[in-house]
């Protein structure tokens, strides 16, 4: 009996150890006092959504689009939260769900699944909705370019900052400079009307970013990667070849003008 008593009080003790390392590694990752069950939910989501596109890209199926499950996420923003660090971790999110621009996740052919004028596939990853008394949002864009993204997406031993992260590329201070103060400083999130963090993937982003009035800007396909802006929201990407291109995008949420727009739209 003393050793069954003992093997029991020592599971339960490796048990403790366990769940303690557990909620010591999610602390580490809460944003501002995210509660620890929160911020479990999201990294579970982002797992099994990370999960089920590594194998839609893996797959030797022409269209494997109805295997990813990456359902949408809703976050509150209210007046007190950092709401640019919460869009720009979403954005951060959205774009590691994707695999970083680095997976071709389908083959397309316009004669089965659609017009070419059209983008092949849309993910809303997240949707913010804002408190009533929550001010509109100015350069977020800066934000983007002025800080680092979370560990928990990237893993290099310098720091990366959003708006490398973004594309994948790393970028000199001076060229984030002119980004941060000149090219993104006329976007503004307005908070009277959810916004979204979708996930693009198109042979063609020029077509997407022009129904939302984004302009390319100057030099983003020579060493950076492909960046659009506008007055209403950004657009970050890269190409992964074969004239593919995947992006993450800030703006505003309309499900009927991503339908409109999108040839598979998931939610």
């Amino acid at each position: 009996m003393k050793k069954n008593k003992k093997a029991v009080v020592g599971q339960a003790l490796s048990v403790i150890v366990v769940l303690i390392l557990v909620v010591f590694i999610l602390l580490i990752f809460l944003p501002f006092g995210e509660k620890t069950a929160e911020a479990g939910e999201k990294i579970i989501a982002d797992t099994k959504c990370k999960t089920s596109v590594e194998l839609a890209a893996r797959s030797e199926k022409v269209w494997v689009a109805d295997i990813i499950d990456c359902p949408t996420t809703y976050l509150e923003i209210k007046k007190n939260d950092d709401a640019k660090y919460i869009i720009s971790e979403a954005l951060a999110s959205c774009w590691h769900r994707f695999g970083k621009g680095e997976l071709k996740l389908f083959k397309h052919h316009p004669d089965t699944f659609g017009s070419q004028d059209k983008a092949v596939y849309c993910n809303v990853c997240h949707v913010f909705e804002f408190g009533k008394d929550v001010a509109p949002i100015t350069d977020l864009g800066g934000y983007l370019a002025r800080n680092n993204v979370s560990r928990k997406f990237s893993l290099r031993s310098e720091p990366v900052s959003y708006f490398e992260y973004l594309q994948g590329k790393y970028i000199d201070e001076s060229t984030k400079g002119i980004y941060a103060n000149n090219i993104f400083a006329g976007t503004t999130i307005e908070t009277n009307r959810p916004y979204a963090a979708v996930f693009v993937y198109t042979k063609d982003p020029s077509f997407f970013a022009s129904n939302y009035l984004f302009f390319r800007a100057q030099r983003a396909e020579t060493f950076i990667g492909q960046i659009w802006y506008g007055g209403l929201g950004l657009m970050f990407g890269k190409s992964i070849g074969a004239e593919w291109w995947s992006h993450t995008v800030l703006l505003p949420y309309e499900k009927g003008k991503l339908q409109n727009v999108c040839e598979i739209l998931e939610e």
